[in-house]
């Protein structure tokens, strides 16, 4: 049987972590004091892995016709699992920014769930009405935007081609303590390599308890999910993979990080997500999740 992943953690810091699943690694130790390295796999592993789609929701709790779209999200992961990542950025002023002055007893739209990171992308992609979203950030040649009704059938194209690079948030890494989480990431190629690969980490949020618009309605409580909280590593991320990487069948790259928690954030109801993005095209290749908890 495999064994877990044993960690050694750097002195002075004091981290608790609660038990994960058990990983898909070899028998191996990984020194995750250090910033990389590399960890081997199974080849096994990596000749039946799967396509992932990374799913990007532009949303705002004060658009009327964003109901439907984040219905349709939440059925995608029903139906793909861990093969899909939603991610959701709540942007725009006028669909996402709080009221003023929230009237009680329940104080509707008093949260903001805007970031620099999701306002700055929904920017780059000329995002000006919601919901649409991006699927891999692929161009399907109209652009990346997609309608939300045009999601389930471009979600399902990207699932059944051959998988191009692997990406695993390590379960076993993740440590969290002290308002702060250390985890790891590993990664390979899975395809040819015309141009760098970016990887690209950040922290998304479930379970957020707030209003939403549904046409001329409010509804409230509305339980959020998939909220986007910040990149990690940036925007842009870092360069891990070049046309001149070679690795062995059964190796990956692995990359550590660490990054303090919102103290208003429900660390139980937070993930990582890490995905791959071309460097150039930026269509994403492979993407993971990971509870904090």
């Amino acid at each position: 049987m495999m064994k877990r992943l044993q960690l050694f953690i750097l002195v002075g810091l004091f981290f608790w972590s609660c038990d994960k699943p058990d990983s898909p690694y070899l028998d191996t130790v990984v020194d995750l004091g250090t910033t990389e390295g590399v960890i081997t796999y199974s080849s096994a592993f990596f000749d039946s892995y799967e396509s992932t789609v990374l799913l990007e929701d532009f949303t705002g709790y004060k658009c009327q016709n964003c109901g439907p779209a984040l219905a349709t999200a939440d059925l995608l992961q029903e139906q793909w699992g861990d093969r899909i990542v939603v991610v959701g950025y709540h942007v725009l002023t006028f669909f996402a920014a709080p009221d003023i002055a929230p009237m009680p007893p329940d104080f509707v739209f008093s949260k903001d769930f805007r970031t620099e990171d999701g306002e700055a992308l929904a920017d780059d992609y000329d995002i000006l009405s919601l919901p649409q979203g991006l699927v891999n950030r692929k161009d399907f040649g109209s652009g990346a935007p997609q309608f939300a009704g045009d999601w389930a059938g471009r979600v399902s194209d990207g699932m059944s081609e051959d998988a191009r690079g692997f990406v695993d948030v390590i379960a076993d890494s993740i440590l969290v303590g002290d308002g702060e989480v250390a985890f790891a990431v590993a990664l390979r190629q899975l395809s040819d390599v015309g141009e760098d690969w970016n990887l690209i980490v950040g922290l998304f949020e479930n379970d957020i308890i707030e209003g939403q618009k549904d046409g001329s309605d409010i509804i409230y409580p509305f339980s959020h999910q998939h909220v986007f909280r910040g990149y990690i590593n940036s925007s842009a991320g870092q360069t891990v993979i070049t046309p001149e990487l070679s690795l062995s069948d059964d190796e990956a790259l692995y990359y550590k990080f660490n990054t303090t928690l919102d103290p208003e954030w429900f660390v139980e109801n937070c993930y990582l997500f890490a995905f791959l993005q071309n460097s150039i095209t930026r269509e994403v290749y492979a993407v993971a999740k990971a509870p904090l908890s």
